[in-house]
């Protein structure tokens, strides 16, 4: 598949980890090892002069005959098209034309997050793609204590002196039963995705001891430049400033420790969570989500499921 020198092609799993071998700064949600939780896959692949100028994994099912671009599950926040190398922005968005060209032309359905860094929106939405606006709840460096509200700046300085942390790759310290919500595949899929990234030290385990005992735990990914919300657990009653405490901890080693740039939150649509990020004073950003469908009726459709997710509305009045 062809268009204005780009040439698109399907690779394999297996072409695909040996092409990326030499390419750094890899986003997590894309690399190699990440995507093995993907039983089921495509791997575009987009030349330009005969040289690697993009690559997009695409996870897929089928559901009443109908072929879905989607992930079977949540298994990461986003999942982009990723640039090996800079081109202008024309080619730019002529290469994210002929991904979703192909995927519109044969797939029945779209539903997919973008990373808040993808910018192309006005390829995808010329080919009569829905593009939904979410956000997510980022920090840049170290969480500032004083920026925070005082109540909650005094629970975290109280955790602080009641809670040990350990950080490890360890999994046994981590309880999947607490944090993994969903059918008995979906907890054992999204079990199985968490053991392979702390098996690659892609993902790492932060837990709260208190009084010697674990009682709370956060597990994040991370690349280069983000570290990413995965899954987190605690027991009913904990320390006040526990939850935030840990939050902290976590910007204080991802900034500190790892020299990371960004703390990613994960959104959410859902009124509480959001609420509870609000907390922190991060910034908003907004990232894109993909809905397609071939039809309009197919479209609408995909369009009602993501305004009725369980959470996000809440009654409101007239003020």
């Amino acid at each position: 598949m062809q268009f204005n020198g780009l040439d698109l092609k399907i690779i394999s799993s297996k072409e695909y980890e040996e092409e990326l071998k030499s390419v750094s700064d890899i986003p997590v949600w894309i690399d190699p090892i990440s995507i093995r939780i993907y039983e089921n896959k495509e791997i575009i692949k987009i030349l330009l002069d005969n040289k690697p100028l993009a690559y997009y994994v695409v996870p897929f099912y089928y559901k009443d005959g109908k072929k879905w671009a989607e992930r079977k599950y949540r298994y990461f926040a986003y999942l982009s098209p990723f640039f090996v190398k800079k081109c202008p922005n024309k080619k730019r968005k002529e290469a994210i034309y002929l991904i979703f060209n192909y995927i519109f032309s044969n797939y029945d359905y779209m539903y997919m997050p973008l990373h808040p860094s993808f910018t192309e929106i006005a390829a995808i939405q010329g080919m009569g793609a829905f593009m939904e606006s979410r956000h997510t709840h980022v920090l840049r460096n170290v969480m500032n204590l004083d920026e925070l509200d005082s109540k909650l700046r005094n629970n975290i300085k109280s955790a602080s002196k009641k809670l040990k942390i350990t950080i490890d790759y360890d999994p046994s310290k981590f309880d999947f039963d607490i944090a993994i919500h969903g059918t008995k595949e979906e907890q054992e899929c999204r079990k199985k995705n968490a053991l392979n990234l702390l098996k690659h030290h892609k993902a790492i385990i932060f837990t709260g001891y208190y009084e010697g005992k674990p009682i709370i735990g956060n597990m994040v990914t991370f690349d280069n430049e983000w570290v990413y919300g995965l899954h987190a657990w605690q027991i009913d009653k904990v320390p006040r400033g526990s939850g935030p405490y840990i939050i902290y901890s976590i910007s204080k080693w991802a900034s500190e420790k790892k020299g990371l740039k960004y703390f990613d939150f994960e959104g959410s649509v859902m009124q509480s969570i959001d609420n509870y990020f609000c907390n922190f004073n991060a910034e908003q950003i907004i990232y894109p989500y993909i809905h397609f469908g071939k039809t309009k009726k197919e479209l609408d459709e995909l369009i009602e499921i993501s305004r009725n997710i369980d959470g996000r509305l809440f009654k409101w009045k007239r003020i």
